[in-house]
C-alpha cells in the first residue's frame, strides 16, 4: 500500500488541520452488484467534490494520494532528518514514496489518450503520462498576456514565502501545491508536463529545471520535442546571460550575475512581427503539431543547481521577447509590476542597434517585493 508518513501541525496555513478519515474493512469478501454501484457512485460523489474545490488543501492532498494526511513544518523534526529549511522558510511537506504497480497507457494511443482528457490524479499516474509524451496539467490554450491579480500594498507587489511540498522519505521532489488566494486546489509533479502560465512558472519556481516536455534544444530538439509530444511541445532550454551590455534594452534581472538563469519558450498564441522597429502584435500557433513558431514569449528562471530553497528562485515572464518582464508571484495568476524598455516608454527593441535609434528612456528597474506567507494573504 502506498504509504504517508505525516505528523500533526496544527498552524497550517493558520488554520484548524484535520486529518482525512480512512477506513479500513476487515471483511474480505467481495462486493455485490449494488454495493459496486455504491461505491461507483460515492467514487463520482468524491471526483465532483474535488473539481468543486470544496476541499482544504490537506484535504485535497489527501484524496489525491488517498491516505491521512498531516503535514510537518519547519518548526517539527521529521522522522527522515530532512531539513525543510532547505526548500523554504516557510515550508510545508509531507513525505511519501511512491509505488509503481504496472503502466497503464502501454497501448493508448494519442487520439485515445486525448479524447476524454483529465489531468493527471497521482505522481505515479503522471510518471507514466511522461514515459508515453503524455500531459499532466492544463491543456486550454493560453493567452500572451498573464492575469493581472498581483496583490499590491505600499506601492509594492507582495510575493507568498509559502511553500507546500510532497517529498519522498529521502527529501526528493514529488509534487508541489500550487499557492491560490481563492482556494482553488491544484497539484504539480514533478517529472510531468506542462504548458499553462500558472503551472509552468509554479513549476521554474518549485523545482528550478523545466519541466519534461520543455526539455528541448531549440536549434536541434524541435523534431524530437514534436515526435514526442505533439503540438504540447516546448524547446529552448538555453543558458540566459542577462547581458545588459550586449543587450542595453533588457533590465537588469536580481542577481543575474550571480546565479545561473536559464530562459524556455512559454508557448504562447502570439508573437511580435519583425518588419520595423515599431513592431505590432499578431496571434499565430506555437505548434501546430508539425511545427514551431517560437514567437516572442519567454519565461527566464533561476537554475543554480546550488540554489534550493524557493525563496532564493525567481521566475520571470516576459511576451515582449526580453523587453519587458514580470516576476511570478509564487500564486496563481499572480505577477508582479512590468518592468523594462517599453514600460519605460520606448519603442520595443530587437537589437543594439533599435535600442539607439528610439529608445528615450533606460529600462525601468527590477521593483522589489514583499514577501508573506499564504495565511496572511487569504485572511
Amino acid at each position: 500500500m502506498k504509504k504517508l508518513f505525516f505528523i500533526i501541525i496544527s498552524l497550517f496555513l493558520g488554520l484548524g488541520l484535520s486529518s482525512c478519515e480512512l477506513n479500513v474493512s476487515l471483511d474480505n469478501s467481495k462486493p455485490s452488484n449494488n454495493e459496486k454501484e455504491d461505491n461507483e457512485e460515492k467514487n463520482d460523489d468524491k471526483e465532483e467534490k474535488i473539481d468543486e474545490n470544496n476541499l482544504s488543501k490537506e484535504e485535497y492532498i489527501c484524496s489525491i494520494f488517498d491516505e491521512d494526511i498531516v503535514l510537518y513544518n519547519n518548526d517539527v523534526d521529521n522522522p527522515y532528518n530532512i531539513d525543510l529549511d532547505e526548500y523554504a522558510n516557510d515550508c510545508y511537506a509531507a513525505f511519501y514514496d511512491p509505488i509503481f504497480e504496472g503502466d497503464p497507457y502501454k497501448d493508448v494511443t494519442f487520439a485515445k489518450f486525448y479524447e476524454n482528457y483529465k489531468e493527471a490524479s497521482s505522481y505515479e499516474d503522471s510518471y507514466y503520462r511522461s514515459q508515453h509524451g503524455f500531459m499532466s496539467g492544463d491543456i486550454t490554450p493560453q493567452g500572451y498576456k498573464p492575469k493581472s491579480l498581483g496583490i499590491v500594498e505600499n506601492d509594492k507587489y507582495v510575493k507568498c514565502s509559502s511553500a507546500t511540498y510532497i517529498l519522498d522519505t529521502k527529501g526528493n521532489y514529488i509534487a508541489y501545491v500550487l499557492n491560490d488566494l481563492s482556494g482553488k486546489n491544484d497539484i504539480i509533479y514533478y517529472g510531468g508536463a506542462y504548458t499553462s502560465l500558472n503551472e509552468v512558472s509554479a513549476y521554474l519556481l518549485a523545482f528550478g529545471e523545466l519541466p519534461v516536455n520543455s526539455d528541448y534544444d531549440k536549434s536541434y530538439g524541435v523534431s524530437d520535442s514534436i515526435s514526442l509530444w505533439k503540438q504540447y511541445g516546448r524547446v529552448n532550454n538555453d543558458y540566459f546571460s542577462g547581458n545588459t551590455n550586449t543587450w542595453p534594452y533588457e533590465p537588469e534581472l536580481p542577481e543575474v550575475h550571480f546565479k545561473n538563469y536559464t530562459e524556455t519558450d512559454f508557448g504562447t498564441t502570439g508573437g511580435y512581427s519583425t518588419k520595423s522597429v515599431s513592431k505590432s502584435y499578431y496571434q499565430t500557433v506555437y505548434n501546430n503539431g508539425r511545427t514551431i513558431n517560437r514567437g516572442a514569449a519567454r519565461l527566464v528562471f533561476v537554475s543554480d543547481s546550488n540554489v534550493k530553497s524557493i525563496d532564493e528562485r525567481y521566475v520571470f515572464y516576459t511576451y515582449n521577447h526580453y523587453n519587458d518582464f514580470q516576476e511570478y508571484l509564487n500564486y496563481n495568476d499572480g505577477f508582479g509590476l512590468r518592468f523594462g524598455n517599453e514600460s519605460a516608454g520606448n519603442q520595443y527593441c530587437a537589437s543594439r542597434s533599435d535600442f539607439y535609434n528610439s529608445a528615450k528612456n533606460d529600462p525601468t528597474d527590477y521593483p522589489l517585493t514583499i514577501n508573506k506567507k499564504i495565511s496572511d494573504l487569504i485572511s
